[in-house]
């Protein structure tokens, strides 16, 4: 809240988001903005831990794509594959196994 009074998000016009600040400090936050700020600053201190390790972030990284395509809908189809993209399927590569 406090870089909201000062020059961090617009260095060229400080200030510029005072209004910001003082209508969900001072108007009521009608909006609760800052209903869950601690839980907020929780999480992102969690976030910035978890990316310092390379190889859990990495772990995590995978996870979260693999899981937000099981989510899609449907997947692309062939005419868009080959029209927008200008892209063809890739058969998928055996596995070895011991």
């Amino acid at each position: 809240m406090d870089a909201l009074c000062g020059n961090l998000f617009c260095p060229s016009s400080p200030g510029l988001f005072r209004p910001l600040h003082d209508a969900i400090l001072y108007g009521g936050d009608r909006y609760m903005h800052l209903a869950d700020l601690e839980s907020y600053i929780a999480a992102q201190d969690r976030v910035t831990a978890d990316a310092r390790n390379a190889s859990l972030w990495r772990q995590m990284s995978l996870l979260n794509v693999a899981g937000s395509a099981a989510s899609r809908p449907t997947a692309p189809s062939r005419s868009t594959r080959a029209d927008i993209w200008h892209i063809a399927p890739v058969p998928p590569a055996s596995v070895e196994r011991e």
